[in-house]
């Protein structure tokens, strides 16, 4: 997952990208920002979504993981 923020890095906008991992059930998490809705809009259209989503399923395979199984859904973030 490394390789994928890195990449991602390049993409305008990108604000924070955090990892979060609950020992008790494993449930690995991971979180990318950016700073507006029009960026978030422009990275869905990107030909680097588009490359950075081959080597998330690629890392997803790699572990035994069906992408149907993983939950993942856009969200509004409020930094106080």
């Amino acid at each position: 997952m490394k390789s994928m923020s890195n990449k991602m890095k390049a993409s305008p906008g990108l604000f924070r990208v955090t990892r979060q991992v609950c020992k008790a059930e494993w449930a690995y998490e991971l979180s990318f920002v950016w700073g507006s809705k029009e960026n978030y809009g422009a990275w869905k259209e990107s030909d680097l979504q588009k490359e950075v989503h081959a080597i998330y399923q690629s890392a997803l395979e790699d572990c035994g993981i069906k992408e149907a199984d993983v939950y993942a859904g856009a969200r509004v973030v409020d930094d106080f």
